[in-house]
């Protein structure tokens, strides 16, 4: 059975995340946190997952930087898209 909880998590965790993420930037308070989003049978691949991280490695625990590093992907792609109205 395939369960998929990414709308459900867009509309209800999302804005309590983004609260918790300003919180703890203010404080400079290091964490790990990771939301599974599918079934792992729903998916060929790995499922859909989201998390935030937030590690500073001179004042960060050691748990903390083992859990990011359990979870960090071995390769990161990061996609940037800009788009400007050339009309002006």
């Amino acid at each position: 059975m395939k369960i998929d909880n990414e709308a459900f998590y867009d509309e209800n965790i999302a804005p309590l995340m983004a609260q918790i993420i300003d919180l703890c930037e203010e404080r400079d308070i290091p964490h790990v946190c990771v939301f599974q989003l599918q079934n792992k049978e729903a998916n060929d691949g790995d499922p859909l997952c989201c998390s935030t991280v937030r590690v500073n490695e001179k004042n960060t625990t050691p748990a903390i930087m083992k859990a990011y590093r359990a979870i960090r992907p071995e390769h990161q792609v990061f996609a940037f898209t800009i788009v400007t109205d050339l009309k002006k």
